[in-house]
Parts: structure tokens; C-alpha cells; sequence
């Protein structure tokens, strides 16, 4: 086996800088090309280092920071490059495509994830309409997220993902009990559904039903540890009614556990809130 690495840029910073392209790094096993990250220029240097787009085989992201990403577009959607040589492997550049979609979306840039997702969501894949009407709820279009998410719901009845996202564009527009109706109904479907609980649970707190609240965070937190904001939710709940030991311990793991970066105000406000508790 042969490996090789090629550096395609080494600037890892959000600003230019002047004779450097963004960083990048191409991976070549056994003739197979694997891009790691995608900064500014990254397609370009792909070339002048003599690498060929059809031998792309995925380009892995190491994180979602405007340095890394910068020329993402580009490197998955040249129809002469990516496209061509999934075409030659006989996959789908539709599934590229939604891979740019969801990464865009995860990135904070919703409206650029509509312009690629909306010309899949007449395909089969319900994924697809999903992650459409969420990326235009998180771009301010409410109505028509609602109405591309009904459609997710009659084209896909036995998807509960379709009432779960419903519930959450309701949260969005201040309707809770609108919100606890599709919540409830996706959990009847499968009751497996951390984001759901999660979800629910902050429907049930506005609507003043805060022992119910903390009842569905808590089954969020036992299905997946990774809910973070249940977890937050959970503690800063459970310290306003007088439940000390249970508000200790779910913010004490809040801290320990969240990703920093992302919840750096929220673990802030633990560490305040455990002090108070004497925790």
C-alpha cells in the first residue's frame, strides 16, 4: 500500500493571508484521493498539485469554522470533478449534493442549504424534506418550512421525524400546545426519540407544567447523553423548584460533559447556578 500525504494549504485563520492557500490537505491511498478540510482555494491548489477529481473518494471535515469550509461548495459540486467521478462509481451525485446541504445547514448558513436541498425534495428520500423544512425555519421562512414539513408528513406517514421537526417549528413560532400535540404524536410512533423529549419537555415548561418538563428531559438525557440542552434545561429547571440534588447533578455533568466551544454561555451560567447551590 502506498500513502501519501499533499498539503494543498496551511492558512488556518479566519482572515487571508497573502501567498497561502486556506488550509486543505489531500490523502492519497492507493491512487485513492481523501481531502481533509477545504479553505479558501483548496480546488484550485487540488489541481496544480496534479490530483484528479474523479479519484475523489469523500472529503472529511475536521470542523464546521469558516476556514475549513470556505471552498466546500465548490470541491462537491464542479460538474466536471466530484460529480464526474461519482457518475464513474455509480453513486448518486444527488447524495453529494445532500451531504453539502446538511453540512451548509450545520455550518449556520440555512438559506444556501435550501438552494441545494430544495431541488432534491421532489426525490424519495425523506431525509431530504426533513432537513429542508428545517433549513428554512432556521432562515425565518416559518409558513413555508410548516408547509414543506405537512407534505414530509403525507408523502412519509410513518415517519415520525415529520411531526417531531413540526413540533419543533411550533416551539419556534411560540405555539407550545401546538408544539406538545406533534410531539406527542412522533413519540407514540417511537418513543426512542431523544431530540422529541427534549423538545417536549420545553413545550410542557412553557405551557407551566415544569414536574412534567423535567420528566422529559430526564428520558432525553437516558436515551442520549449527548442532549446537552435537556441537560442544561434538566438542572436550571430542577434548581427553580427547590430540587437541589437533582439540579446539582445534572449540571455538574452539563459542565463536565458539553462541548465548550458551542455552550460556552450556557456553562457559564451552570458554573454560576452551582456555586448558589453549593455545589
Amino acid at each position: 500500500m502506498t500513502t501519501e500525504l499533499v498539503l494543498l494549504g496551511t492558512a488556518g485563520a479566519p482572515l487571508p493571508v497573502a501567498g497561502r492557500g486556506g488550509i486543505s490537505s489531500a490523502l492519497i491511498v492507493n491512487e485513492r484521493v481523501f481531502v481533509v478540510d477545504c479553505g479558501r482555494g483548496s480546488p484550485s491548489a487540488f489541481v496544480e498539485a496534479g490530483l484528479e477529481f474523479p479519484k475523489l473518494e469523500a472529503v472529511l471535515l475536521t470542523h464546521l469554522h469558516a476556514d475549513h469550509i470556505g471552498d466546500l461548495p465548490g470541491l462537491l459540486l464542479y460538474g466536471w470533478g466530484v460529480r464526474a467521478g461519482a457518475r464513474a462509481r455509480g453513486v448518486r451525485s444527488d447524495s453529494l449534493a445532500r451531504q453539502l446541504g446538511e453540512t451548509l445547514a450545520e455550518a449556520g448558513h440555512p438559506n444556501e442549504a435550501v438552494a441545494v436541498l430544495r431541488p432534491l425534495a421532489s426525490g424519495d428520500d425523506p431525509t431530504v424534506v426533513q432537513d429542508l423544512g428545517i433549513a428554512l425555519s432556521d432562515g425565518g421562512h416559518q409558513d413555508e418550512a410548516v408547509a414543506t414539513l405537512e407534505q414530509a408528513v403525507r408523502r412519509f406517514p410513518q415517519d415520525p421525524r415529520g411531526y417531531e421537526n413540526l413540533g419543533i417549528v411550533a416551539l419556534r413560532r411560540g405555539r407550545p400546545e401546538e408544539a406538545r400535540g406533534y410531539l406527542e404524536k412522533a413519540l407514540g410512533m417511537n418513543a426512542r426519540l431523544p431530540y422529541s423529549w427534549n423538545s417536549l419537555g420545553v413545550a410542557l415548561y412553557q405551557l407551566r407544567q415544569p414536574d412534567a418538563a423535567l420528566d422529559a428531559w430526564h428520558r432525553a438525557c437516558a436515551l442520549d447523553p449527548g442532549q446537552y440542552d435537556a441537560l442544561f434545561n434538566l438542572g436550571l429547571v430542577a434548581a427553580e423548584l427547590g430540587r437541589r440534588d437533582e439540579a446539582r447533578q445534572a449540571l455538574a455533568a452539563f459542565v463536565a460533559t458539553a462541548p465548550r466551544p458551542r455552550f460556552a454561555a450556557e456553562i457559564a451560567k451552570a458554573q454560576a447556578r452551582l456555586q448558589g447551590l453549593g455545589g
